[in-house]
């Protein structure tokens, strides 16, 4: 269970950024996939709030899922009016799905952790690659105001030391033949998608390269660096390190997380 005070704290600073026009939201309608997740459940507690205190038109948050029985064990969003939860998979077409009428598309859905590339490196493929090409498609036939896909700084593959400052010109060395790299080429594909699709169709594309993301909510059986930290702190262990602890990388909390992807 999330500490009620620090989520409500975390949306307040989000709700005070001054730069975003929360106006452009008011009685729109989002379709968030993979809306069990981490980050995109901070977007969806933000609408929430929007709509309780701000909003005089609610906003209407339609949120996909893969696994919708884990959804209602793991949520708090089950007792709202303005969010829908349809269970699918978004590597399958959605023409079979009917909506009336969607304003923005946050394309999140995929596996953001390497143990599950490892074990299933195909789902993280048809998330990024098949989900990206259906939700394009619906965007176009529903001529949306704006299509965000959730990318990743994976794109740039190995980045040597002289690169650390990479921007988002460089290109990025990833090798194709490691397992792992299931993630980084198909968010690197996905990329390509969409520009095609601006380019050929005139969707509104863009995309956001989201590094490590930090904050409640993340399950303990992460893999990553500030999870495992955690964990020894929450079970009174030693903290344990695999390297000399040399290594440099982003590290970024999900209030900014939010607050930059609501400013793109």
């Amino acid at each position: 269970m999330m500490n009620k005070v620090i989520l409500e704290n975390d949306i307040s600073k989000i709700l005070q950024d001054q730069n975003i026009d929360w106006n452009m939201l008011e009685g729109s309608v989002l379709l968030i996939t993979g809306a069990n997740g981490f980050i995109a459940s901070y977007l969806i507690r933000t609408i929430q709030k929007l709509n309780a205190t701000f909003f005089k038109r609610k906003s209407r948050i339609i949120g996909i899922v893969r696994n919708l029985t884990k959804y209602k064990e793991n949520n708090i969003f089950l007792d709202d009016p303005n969010i829908t939860l349809i269970e699918h998979d978004v590597s399958v077409s959605l023409i079979d799905i009917h909506f009336e009428h969607v304003d923005y598309i946050l394309h999140a859905a995929s596996p953001a952790s390497s143990v599950h590339f490892s074990i299933d490196p195909i789902a993280t493929i048809k998330a990024n690659v098949l989900g990206t090409l259906n939700l394009l498609e619906f965007s176009n036939r529903f001529k949306v105001k704006k299509f965000l896909y959730f990318s990743s700084g994976e794109v740039y593959g190995e980045i040597k030391i002289d690169d650390i400052c990479a921007d988002e010109e460089f290109v990025g060395r990833v090798n194709c033949t490691d397992i792992r790299s299931c993630y980084a080429e198909s968010k690197r594909m996905s990329e390509n998608i969409c520009f095609s699709w601006s380019y050929q169709y005139g969707v509104p594309t863009n995309i956001i390269r989201i590094g490590y993301t930090y904050g409640p909510g993340l399950p303990l059986d992460d893999d990553r660096v500030i999870v495992k930290f955690t964990k020894n702190v929450i079970e009174s262990k030693d903290i344990e390190l695999a390297t000399e602890g040399s290594a440099s990388r982003s590290f970024c909390y999900i209030t900014d997380m939010t607050r930059a992807i609501f400013t793109v």
